[in-house]
């Protein structure tokens, strides 16, 4: 079976505070964290299999460093695929070998490059990196939550978090056909 990429971002798990968190922030259809941290992991689950590589372009929790069992425990509930890469965001507290050690990610970086069906894609989870340098480049991000999907700025620039793609990752093939739409 031929391996699929997907990407996601954004998922703030556990993300509560007295305002609200991430739930009020972006109007996510959740009564509270419990349910939305569930449900995004649900759906991943229902869409990556064995032979999948997922990146996540940052802010997977809101949970600190102090709380590393949280994430030990994340790693038995998420589906075990070929390999999983965390592109940091600005809420990724661990230090970048303790995601690894723990085995949630297979990698860590702050900016990832990648060829894919032709392609050239950069990943990066604020999208204001996205520089005159790479203008010919799909660019992946996070960061933004619900402030636009995709935009072509020269190439694409895909928003891959889960507030604008149904809480789930979105493969690298559903990327490619937005582009050639845009």
């Amino acid at each position: 079976m031929p391996t699929k990429y997907f990407a996601t971002a954004d998922w703030h798990l556990g993300h509560k505070s007295k305002r609200g968190g991430i739930i009020d922030y972006c109007k996510r259809p959740f009564v509270d964290t419990r349910e939305m941290d569930r449900e995004i992991i649900g759906r991943y689950n229902d869409t990556v299999d064995e032979n999948s590589v997922v990146f996540d372009i940052g802010d997977l929790s809101m949970i600190g460093p102090s709380r590393v069992q949280f994430y030990e425990s994340l790693v038995k509930q998420l589906r075990p695929v070929k390999a999983r890469h965390l592109i940091l965001g600005n809420h990724d507290e661990l230090k970048p070998h303790t995601y690894v050690n723990i085995g949630l990610y297979t990698t860590v970086h702050t900016f990832f490059w990648m060829d894919y069906a032709n392609r050239t894609i950069a990943m990066a989870h604020d999208p204001a990196i996205y520089q005159p340098a790479i203008y010919d480049k799909i660019m992946f991000c996070g960061h933004i939550h619900n402030l636009f999907k995709n935009v072509n700025v020269g190439a694409g620039l895909f928003n891959v978090g889960v507030d604008v793609r149904d809480f789930r990752p979105v493969s690298f093939e559903e990327l490619l056909e937005e582009e050639r739409n845009l």
